[in-house]
């Protein structure tokens, strides 16, 4: 079984047509259809008829696109989940860190003050890098 950026590069390759005019017909950018082909973002509903219309698949390509969309690490609503609530962890850490640097800088701290920021910038990574791993975790098992 070849992944959907395989899948999706032999049909444009067959066909003649470029990743950003396929985008275009898609409704989407290229830089999107780049991140879905690659894993990185889910597939939209409409996809795989809107491939289908575009490019008259055969019945082997329709079978492997369907396949290869069926495993689609985010194809599914948990690990979608998972992954706005990591992207959501990435950006509060990196606000935090913002404030404790800006602080750290500006202000002085008592001992116990410093050790309770750091405390909390620590907890928010352990959160973040514990929400990260199950989500690749889960994405390992369904694609073995």
């Amino acid at each position: 079984m070849y992944s959907l950026k395989d899948i999706m590069k032999q049909i444009r390759k067959e066909r003649g047509i470029q990743a950003k005019q396929m985008a275009t017909s898609l409704g989407i950018s290229p830089a999107y259809l780049v991140l879905i082909e690659k894993g990185e973002r889910a597939v939209p509903l409409d996809f795989f008829k809107k491939v289908n219309d575009l490019c008259a698949l055969t019945h082997q390509e329709l079978t492997e696109l369907s396949e290869a969309i069926n495993i689609h690490p985010l194809n599914d609503k948990n690990t979608r989940q998972r992954a706005r609530i990591t992207a959501v962890m990435q950006e509060v850490l990196k606000i935090a860190n913002g404030i404790f640097a800006r602080l750290m800088s500006k202000l002085e701290f008592d001992y116990e003050s410093q050790n309770k920021l750091q405390s909390l910038i620590e907890m928010l990574q352990n959160l973040k890098d514990r929400i990260f791993n199950n989500t690749e975790n889960e994405l390992e098992n369904r694609l073995i």
